[in-house]
C-alpha cells in the first residue's frame, strides 16, 4: 500500500503504517482496537497529526474497520472535519459470506459473518450506519471484489445495496480466470454502471451465482495485486466528494445458495427498493 501511494504521488510523504491483527467477533475486535489506540501515544499522535486516515481491510475487516473508525470518532480520535478518511475494503463481507461456507467448521467469529445476511441483525446494522455517517462526512470508499472468490459472493463483496457517488467499486480478475468471457464483460459493465451512479438491475446480485471459485480462491489473492492499490488511490485523490447525494437502499440480492426463508424475507423489500430506483 505504501509503494502504491509514493508510486502515484511521487512526493516525499510522511506515511505511518499501523497493523491491527486479532481473531475475534467484530465487537470484541473494535474494542480491543480502540483501546490499543487510546493507550498507544505514537499512534494516537499519527491519528491526531494526520491528513489523510486511509483504512485498508479484507474480509471480516472490512466492517470492522468501518465500525472501529466509529469509533474512534465517538473518542475524539477522528474527527471527518479535520482528516480525510477513507477505506479500501477487499472481498468484505459486507453482505455476507457464500453459504456454502457453512458446510465448513466455523467458530463465533465465523459464524457472526451470516449475520450481515439479514439487515436487521444488530451487527448490520451498526455497519451499515457507521458507512452511512462516513459517506454523509466527505469519506470515499473502495470495494473490491474477486471475481471467482469462493468465500465472499460478487454482490456482497461490492455491497451492491449502498448507492453513493463517492463509492468506487472495483473487479478482481486472475490471468489464469477461464469463466464465461461474456459473464465477464458483463460483470465490468455493470460494475462501471454503478461506478456512474447507474443502476444496475440487479445483475451483479444475480450473476454472482454464476461464478463458483473454490474455497480461499481469489479471496486472499486480492490484496496482493498493486493495480487494486491504484485505483482506489486515483479515486481517492481525484473524484469530487459530496455529500448531498445518498441513497440507502433495501435492494439485497440472495441468489439460489441462499436459504428460501431468506428470499420470501426480502423479496418485499426488492419491490420497494426497485419502486426507488425506476
Amino acid at each position: 500500500m505504501e509503494s502504491a501511494i509514493r508510486t502515484l504521488l511521487n512526493h516525499k510523504l510522511n506515511i505511518t503504517l499501523i497493523e491491527l491483527n486479532k481473531i475475534a467477533k467484530i465487537s470484541e475486535r473494535v474494542c480491543y482496537y480502540t483501546e490499543q489506540f487510546e493507550q498507544n501515544d505514537e499512534w494516537k499522535h499519527a491519528l491526531m497529526n494526520a491528513h489523510m486516515v486511509l483504512f485498508v481491510a479484507h474480509s471480516q475487516g472490512c466492517p470492522t474497520s468501518v465500525i472501529l473508525a466509529k469509533e474512534l470518532h465517538e473518542k475524539n480520535l477522528l474527527d471527518p472535519k479535520k482528516h480525510q478518511v477513507n477505506f479500501l475494503l477487499f472481498a468484505g463481507v459486507n453482505m455476507g459470506p457464500d453459504e456454502r461456507c457453512r458446510k465448513y467448521p466455523l467458530d463465533e467469529a465465523g459464524e457472526e459473518l451470516f449475520e450481515f445476511q439479514d439487515y436487521w441483525k444488530p451487527i448490520a446494522q451498526q455497519y451499515r450506519k457507521a458507512t452511512e455517517f462516513w459517506l454523509e462526512n466527505g469519506s470515499k470508499i473502495a470495494y473490491s471484489a474477486g471475481i471467482n472468490d469462493g468465500v465472499v459472493p460478487l454482490y456482497s463483496a461490492l455491497f451492491t445495496d449502498v448507492e453513493h457517488q463517492s463509492i468506487y467499486r472495483e473487479i478482481y480478475i486472475k490471468d489464469t480466470d477461464n469463466s464465461c468471457e461474456y459473464l465477464k464483460s458483463l460483470v465490468k459493465f455493470f460494475v462501471l454502471c454503478r461506478n456512474n451512479q447507474l443502476h444496475d438491475h440487479y445483475i451483479l446480485g444475480f450473476i454472482s451465482d454464476c461464478f463458483n471459485g473454490g474455497f480461499k480462491i481469489e479471496h486472499s489473492d486480492i490484496y496482493s495485486d498493486d493495480d487494486a492499490y491504484i485505483n482506489a488511490l486515483r479515486h481517492f485523490f481525484g473524484a469530487n466528494t459530496s455529500n448531498s447525494v445518498w441513497n440507502f437502499s433495501f435492494e439485497l440480492f440472495f441468489p439460489k445458495t441462499y436459504p428460501k426463508t431468506k428470499w420470501h424475507q426480502w423479496h418485499r423489500f426488492q419491490k420497494n427498493a426497485r419502486d426507488k430506483w425506476i
